[in-house]
């Protein structure tokens, strides 16, 4: 992934003004997510590196979707995720785990391996957010 990220063509209209949750703990990752999110017309609400801190900001502001790694500091999302579909908020795992529970829990919420793909990762979101 190369440091400066070109707005993605066609989607800078389906993410304007949408507040996006991002859970990572890779630096770099989460500094390109941002990026891509942002050059899209996102309001990034992070990037946030532990799934106990964005439970707390969640009860603080809302979001339109959310992007998360399912392991972020070695705990997973699972309440995270619970809670955001509990809100009806669509979610994406952008991940390294294949399989794992989280996942199994959230059969609807698309999956992107890492690393991520991040002209994929606006359209679902794009579409997610439709």
């Amino acid at each position: 992934m190369s440091p400066d990220v070109a707005p993605v063509e066609g989607e800078e209209m389906s993410l304007e003004n949408k507040r996006i949750l991002v859970v990572e703990d890779e630096f770099l990752l989460a500094r390109e997510l941002t990026k891509i999110l942002e050059s899209a017309g996102a309001l990034v609400v992070g990037p946030i590196p532990s799934a106990a801190r964005a439970m707390a900001r969640l009860r603080e502001e809302t979001v339109d979707a959310a992007v998360l790694d399912i392991n972020v500091r070695g705990e997973d999302v699972e309440r995270l995720a619970d809670a955001l579909k509990e809100h009806a908020v669509p979610m994406i795992f952008a991940t390294g785990y294949e399989d794992h529970h989280v996942r199994r829990n959230h059969p609807d919420a698309p999956c992107l391996p890492k690393p991520v793909d991040l002209e994929k990762l606006v359209t679902l979101l794009g579409e997610a957010l439709g």
